[in-house]
């Protein structure tokens, strides 16, 4: 978005991409962070996660990000250039805590076991992003004075660790 509040092109598009290795291996547009870059305290109702420097890639537009999901990708397909983001996020002031469990079996599904305690409340993001090769660097404002519409964290447990009657 520009300054004035109108949208122009989409010229960096930041994600990790399909990574092809390591506990994020195949999964799309998902990458492992590192355990001590995250706090929770549920009872707290309060959550932060901080990466600095961390690895991901610039593939431009979203529409790019797509199509070199593909293997191979399609020869018009801007290869991505390495980038890193820097980032600190945190939830905080809980609004309302929300129980949902659904174990119903049907005859389109065999039990869509899902559980969760889930906190809704504010979160807010600082971030910068840098893209080397393209002599980029790009920083977003402070975090306060930020505004929240939504955000929730909580505990679920679904498929095999799904089991009724255990607490979230």
């Amino acid at each position: 978005m520009n300054q004035d509040g109108s949208q122009g092109p989409q010229v960096h598009d930041f994600n990790p991409g399909i990574p092809t290795s390591g506990p994020s291996a195949g999964l799309f547009w998902t990458a492992h962070v590192p355990m001590d870059s995250i706090e929770i305290d549920l009872g707290q109702a309060t959550a932060s996660m901080r990466l600095t420097d961390f690895a991901t890639k610039d593939f431009f537009t979203l529409k790019n990000a797509f199509l070199n999901a593909i293997v191979p990708p399609p020869a018009d397909t801007i290869p991505p250039v390495d980038a890193t983001i820097t980032l600190v996020h945190r939830w905080s002031s809980v609004k309302a805590r929300v129980d949902v469990t659904d174990f119903e079996t049907t005859d389109l599904t065999t039990n869509r076991r899902f559980a969760g305690r889930f906190i809704e409340d504010t979160a807010t993001v600082e971030w910068s992003a840098t893209v080397p090769s393209k002599n980029f660097h790009f920083k977003s404002g402070p975090a306060d004075p930020s505004k929240s519409s939504f955000a929730e964290i909580g505990r679920e447990r679904n498929g095999v660790f799904f089991r009724p009657g255990e607490d979230g």
